[in-house]
């Protein structure tokens, strides 16, 4: 009769035995954190496993045997126990960094400001307008309206900057100068936009390189922070892809059965603009499937082939 075993395995060494406790046969081994982490003891239980052909392994049960025979109380077991989970925990933090989350925090950041600058511009505009009503149309631009009444916000100055009459039909008495500061604090939040912003597609060219010139720096980065990582993506399927940031019209279509949606972020690809509105359902599925095989290929592939102009191609023949 086959004599049934179950493995132990500990950071000091690997065990079979009954299930009574009997210790039938036993590695010695030292694991450190560092290779517990990256899963060493998988592998040595792996090769443990195929000396132990005359045994039938069964699933493992809580036993104290093996720690009666290696240490001499329960507490010495403790504390070694503490100080290896301790130092296995460190090391698996440090590990669970990875510069895809960097992207991700630029490009939350990047929405943050731009959703910022939207509301100062707003404030303003309804705030200068009492001054120059008049100049309001002529300026027209954001980043141009910043930058003019950063310089000077007195009437003479924006009448050069924009050609509108020098008279003006709002209050005399505002003080511009706040208005000045406060328009310097929205151009340099526009600058540091522009910074973060360079330095994202910068990030995203050398991490996803693939999925950088696929789906752009900008559109790639949003699909990284609604999925929440590189690789939580690239498990993703096609169809999956190809509606990220249009979860409320999902849940509505699946809670009163309205339309699906085509399309989520994937929509602000230039590809998908030139699209006519009848095709569109289409081009969203070829899109994404193609952003699934580049971000696969990123995330899998030591030396994250370029294959973005193969895709690429594929895509525009699509389009034709």
């Amino acid at each position: 009769m086959t004599q049934r075993a179950m493995i132990k395995t500990f950071p000091f060494g690997l065990y079979a035995i009954t299930p009574q406790g009997k210790v039938l046969k036993k590695k010695d081994v030292s694991i450190t954190p560092k290779e517990y982490s990256e899963g060493k003891d998988k592998d040595l239980k792996e090769e443990f496993k195929k000396t132990l052909e005359k045994f039938e392994i069964i699933p493992e049960e809580p036993d104290k045997s093996v720690v009666k025979q290696k240490f001499q109380t329960s507490h010495e077991f403790s504390e070694y126990m503490n100080k290896f989970c301790l130092e296995l925990t460190k090391i698996r933090i440090k590990n669970s960094y990875s510069k895809d989350l960097e992207i991700i925090q630029l490009a939350n950041a990047i929405e943050d400001i731009n959703n910022t600058i939207n509301k100062l511009y707003e404030r303003i505009t309804e705030w200068y307008g009492l001054h120059y009503p008049e100049s309001l149309k002529k300026i027209g631009n954001m980043d141009k309206m910043f930058k003019i009444l950063s310089e000077n916000p007195e009437r003479i100055h924006v009448s050069k900057k924009t050609g509108s009459p020098k008279t003006g039909m709002g209050a005399d008495d505002m003080n511009t100068k706040i208005i000045q500061k406060f328009a310097e604090s929205c151009n340099q939040l526009i600058k540091t936009r522009e910074e973060m912003r360079a330095d994202m597609e910068t990030s995203m060219e050398k991490i996803v390189p693939n999925l950088s010139k696929v789906a752009t720096p900008s559109l790639g980065s949003k699909l990284l922070s609604i999925a929440g990582s590189l690789k939580k993506l690239a498990f993703m399927s096609s169809s999956t892809v190809q509606v990220l940031g249009a979860e409320k019209a999902l849940f509505r279509h699946l809670r009163t059965g309205a339309k699906p949606p085509k399309h989520g972020v994937i929509l602000q690809h230039p590809l998908m603009q030139k699209a006519s509105r009848k095709d569109r359902g289409r081009m969203a599925r070829a899109l994404a499937s193609k952003i699934v095989t580049a971000t696969k290929v990123d995330y899998f592939s030591p030396d994250k082939k370029d294959i973005s102009k193969k895709l690429i191609k594929e895509l525009e023949e699509k389009l034709k």
